[in-house]
């Protein structure tokens, strides 16, 4: 298990998919993270993951240091 430390704009679904390969890894992060839910995670904030080293698309993120963030501010109107 390693730590991973929230960037701006970054959501649950992304450490998912970045450590996973998928977003089935949210479920293992919110268990393995009981303190977190997804609307209360801030920059700078820790959270426990497994990361799946087999899955292709983990071993390229890692390889290539890419950090996902894709939670901008969303303003829906009416």
């Amino acid at each position: 298990m390693i730590k991973h430390t929230f960037i701006e704009n970054q959501s649950i679904i992304d450490i998912a998919l970045m450590y996973y390969g998928n977003i089935d890894g949210v479920f293992d992060i919110l268990k393995n993270n009981p303190d977190i839910n997804l609307d209360n995670i801030n920059v700078g904030s820790l959270v426990n993951v497994n990361p799946d080293t087999t899955n292709d698309y983990v071993k390229y993120f890692q390889k290539n240091k890419t950090e996902i963030a894709t939670a901008g501010n969303i303003i829906i109107e009416n």
